[in-house]
């Protein structure tokens, strides 16, 4: 049996809302408002800390930009805003229903393990998949040749990329 391995954010499922507008609304609910400074100085700091795959980026960006609130409760607010702007196909559960009968289905992207893995749960999409790895199980993000797939536990060798 052949594997269909699907990418998440953007092939999969999708943001109802632009991802800038998510941040700024969590900025604007634990801080009470939003400075561009802090947007600039968040978005730089998490794009480094994502890319070395440390540890909390998200709270790590937040408390970098130096606003006041609880970075955790940042990163919760924006966990949350993230789940609930994500939408998938109308027809992913017939598709994937009927991709599953005749091939492995897994996930493989780029994010942190509990944030892709609820998106997934969120969408109801969670059971279709064999294999769920993120850049962060591997410790290396797409396209790096690190993150192969060689993580998909017990789904075939012989895959197709979505």
């Amino acid at each position: 049996m052949r594997a269909l391995v699907f990418d998440l954010d953007g092939t999969l499922l999708q943001y109802s809302r632009d991802y800038e507008d998510l941040i700024t609304a969590s900025f604007e609910d634990v801080c009470g408002s939003v400075q561009e400074p802090w947007l600039e100085t968040y978005n730089e700091t998490f794009f480094e800390e994502f890319a070395a795959c440390n540890a909390d980026p998200v709270e790590r960006a937040f408390e970098s930009t130096g606003a006041p609130g609880d970075a955790d409760k940042f990163a919760q607010r924006l966990h949350d805003a993230e789940i609930a702007a994500t939408v998938s196909p109308t027809e992913a559960h017939a598709d994937l229903e009927r991709l599953g009968e005749e091939f492995a289905l897994a996930v493989l992207t780029n994010g942190l393990p509990d944030w892709q893995r609820g998106k997934l749960a969120a969408s109801d999409l969670d059971s279709y998949f064999d294999a769920v790895v993120t850049s962060f199980d591997v410790g290396a993000h797409k396209p790096d040749p690190e993150y192969d797939g060689g993580r998909l536990g017990d789904v075939p060798a012989a895959l197709d990329w979505i």
